[in-house]
């Protein structure tokens, strides 16, 4: 017997049928591709000076990501506008 598997014991089940397992999409890198598909779509929006979703009169000013050390609780993208001068 190998002995990894010796020392891994057998599989864990849940305790309850309240306990959650995560599924293998979050747990296997969904989240990190639809980030970079957001990420994508709103430096495009900068790049182009777009005009963004409900904002109607503003244009993309700044993009950040992981942006934990800006907001203090959210690790995700910040999309900034600034009005358009007419």
């Amino acid at each position: 017997m190998p002995s990894d598997l010796a020392l891994s014991g057998p599989a864990q089940e849940p305790e309850s049928e309240n306990q959650r397992v995560s599924s293998p999409a979050a747990t296997g890198g969904a989240g990190t591709t639809f980030e970079q598909h957001v990420g994508a779509y709103w430096l495009a929006q900068l790049l182009v000076r777009g005009i963004p979703p409900v904002l109607t009169d503003t244009v993309v000013a700044e993009v950040s990501f992981q942006t934990e050390r800006l907001t203090g609780y959210c690790s995700c993208i910040v999309a900034k506008a600034s009005h358009v001068n007419r």
